[in-house]
Order: structure tokens, then sequence, then C-alpha cells
């Protein structure tokens, strides 16, 4: 009971720091252009994306995914970055490898300064190859777009850097393909 009641304080307290960081926040507007005219693009550029890493004794997946935004209003960014992704189910006499890889594009919105929009396209090819007895039974390539729509939490910790949790649906599904019906993000910015 100990135990239990150690971890819930430790997990509220850290949600006292975070609140406590967003109220210390005072968001600056960014201006277009400086005093001799020059525009100021690169306060209005990010840089962030997605780690993913599982290992196991059965099943192995990698995510990198990494971004670079450009804020057009200060609340709306767009952007891009590559996708790269690796997953294995091993069993005694089977093994399933796919490779992943492609592009992705973005638009998120931030309201309320910390609600988030987001909207992503990923075009990616797939290949998978199927092992039995470490003979290849059955390969296969595959392209596809994959389009993103959901919403989320966002915490700003400066102008351009931030965390973020996302909640977003595959408006693309097919149980063919590797991508599943949803999927829940957690990224930085910076």
């Amino acid at each position: 009971m100990m135990r239990y009641l150690g971890s819930f304080i430790v997990v509220l307290l850290m949600f006292a720091n975070v609140q406590l960081a967003q109220a210390q926040f005072i968001e600056e507007e960014i201006p277009d252009k400086e005093e001799n005219g020059t525009a100021l693009w690169r306060q209005k550029v990010f840089f962030g994306g997605n780690l993913g890493l599982s290992f196991g004794s059965e099943t192995s997946f990698v995510n990198v995914s990494p971004i670079v935004g450009y804020r057009v209003l200060p609340q709306a960014s767009v952007g891009a970055g590559p996708v790269f992704e690796y997953y294995k189910q091993a069993y005694a006499n089977y093994k399933n490898q796919s490779f992943i890889w492609g592009g992705k594009v973005f638009l998120q919105s931030i309201f309320f300064d910390a609600l988030m929009l987001y909207g992503e396209l990923n075009v990616v090819k797939y290949n998978s190859k199927l092992y039995y007895h470490s003979k290849v039974q059955q390969s296969e390539d595959k392209a596809r777009a994959v389009p993103w729509l959901g919403g989320g939490y966002y915490q700003r910790s400066g102008r351009n850097s931030g965390f973020y949790i996302l909640f977003l649906v595959n408006m693309n599904y097919d149980p063919n393909f590797i991508y599943p019906p949803y999927d829940i993000k957690v990224g930085f910015n910076f």
C-alpha cells in the first residue's frame, strides 16, 4: 500500500511541476522582420520528432521520425520529415521482418495554449519478409499513403520548444497493412 502511495505522490509532484512551468511561461510574439528589414525565419523554425524503441525476446520495434517545422502563425505550423521503422516478430521456427521508409508532411494548430489539432500524411514503402526455418517463404513490397488526423495536449517550454501527446486515427486503415487503426504519439519540439 505504501508503494502505491509513494508512486501517487511522485506522479502528483510531476504534474504540479508541469503546471508551475505552464504558469511561468509568457508567450512572446515573433516579429516578422528585424529592424534592418531581414527576415527572422530562424526564430520560426523548429525541430523535433519521434523516437520509438521496443525490444523483447519475440518482438522488436524501432521508429526514427525526425521533423523540421515552420511556424506560419503563432498557433499554426507546417513541416516535413523522413520516416524509418523496423519491426520484427520471431518465434521458434517463424520470423517476420518488416522495413518501412518514406516521408511525411504535417500541419498542426494549437488552441488555448495547450490543445493541439494535428494532421499528417505519411507516404511510405513497406518491405516485409516471412521466414520459416530460416528460408524466405513470402516477400512483399507495398507503397501506401497513410493520412492521420487527431489531437492532443501540447505543453510549451519555450518559444519553439514543447512536449506533446497525441491520439491519431488512421483515415486509410487497411487490416492487411502494418499501420494500426489508431496511434498514440509522444514527442518533443526544440
